[in-house]
């Protein structure tokens, strides 16, 4: 977790909403910006979770946000 949290620039503040993250069913998508960090699981697939959790992180921050993880796995970019 630490490790995790490190290499994506997470705030250690943030630390529960990615523990939450990682108890939650798949599809599901961990979105970070400005230190803002949220996430979104859909039962339709992993684009529905993480479009939703990139509209909800740009709608809190006003700019662009990126996709930290897609499931329990790196995102194959660093923003979407």
């Amino acid at each position: 977790m630490d490790a995790l949290l490190r290499a994506e620039k997470i705030p250690p503040a943030s630390r529960s909403i990615v523990e939450k993250y990682f108890s939650l069913y798949t599809p599901k998508a961990l979105i970070e910006g400005g230190g803002f960090v949220t996430y979104t699981a859909n039962t339709r697939g992993i684009e529905e979770a993480r479009t939703a959790a990139l509209a909800q992180c740009q709608q809190k921050i006003g700019r662009p946000c990126r996709t930290v993880l897609e499931n329990f796995s790196p995102a194959a970019t660093s923003s979407r």
